[in-house]
């Protein structure tokens, strides 16, 4: 099991729309918790964390999929499935601005791999 797949099967208790605001505290701090421990490597604690909390509140907001905070985690770590993982625009903006941002704290072979994944899938300018 890929370390994304785990995450993944976290999130899949909870229904679209449940990302945030009707999590118990002590469940919204734990899946905060681990999806920092997995991107953290790859963007830094405080950029993974920032991240998270951007990604549940659009999530929240449009009623999406707590999964897709999943296929983010999976996308910066090199992990992403397009068949069976789903991103919207705004999803992909902010992994974007979040890699710009933090260009120069990434190990430049990741970035570059990163950069040249979301160039493949049209999402590296919009």
């Amino acid at each position: 099991m890929r370390p994304a797949d785990h995450f993944l099967s976290l999130l899949s208790r909870y229904s679209p729309g449940q990302a945030g605001a009707s999590l118990k505290s002590s469940e919204f701090d734990y899946l905060k918790r681990e999806f920092s421990s997995l991107v953290s490597p790859v963007l830094g604690r405080r950029r993974a964390e920032e991240f998270f909390e951007r990604a549940r509140e659009r999530i929240e907001q449009d009623g999406g999929s707590p999964s897709r905070l999943g296929a983010a985690a999976a996308f910066f770590l090199q992990e992403f499935d397009d068949l069976g993982m789903e991103l919207k625009e705004e999803d992909w903006e902010d992994i974007r601005e979040t890699l710009n941002e933090a260009s120069e704290e990434i190990d430049l072979e990741i970035l570059t791999k990163l950069m040249a994944a979301l160039l493949e899938r049209g999402k590296l300018y919009t």
